[in-house]
């Protein structure tokens, strides 16, 4: 979603979505959004939304905030680093 607000690369992914791809088209998609800078943009946001759950996890039982915790921390601390995708990117 992110790669499809750029107006120009929106405009050059819009059509290639919603359909099955051949190869080419499946690359020229892959190439489309790495390019874009919203995988990066995507992981910071992921990150940002798990620490907001963790944040409201306030209040509920111990036991259950920190498993809820950690399963939210294990979800995104695999995810490579902006800076990391910008150089991929």
């Amino acid at each position: 979603l992110i790669a499809l607000d750029d107006p120009v690369l929106g405009a050059d992914l819009r059509p290639l979505l919603g359909r099955p791809l051949a190869s080419g088209e499946r690359d020229q998609a892959r190439a489309i959004v790495a390019g874009s800078g919203a995988i990066p943009q995507a992981v910071e946001l992921a990150r940002r939304y798990a620490a907001d759950a963790v944040s409201a996890l306030d209040g509920l039982p111990e036991a259950l905030v920190e498993g809820l915790s950690s399963l939210a921390q294990s979800l995104v601390e695999d995810l490579p680093t902006a800076s990391a995708l910008d150089i991929v990117g």
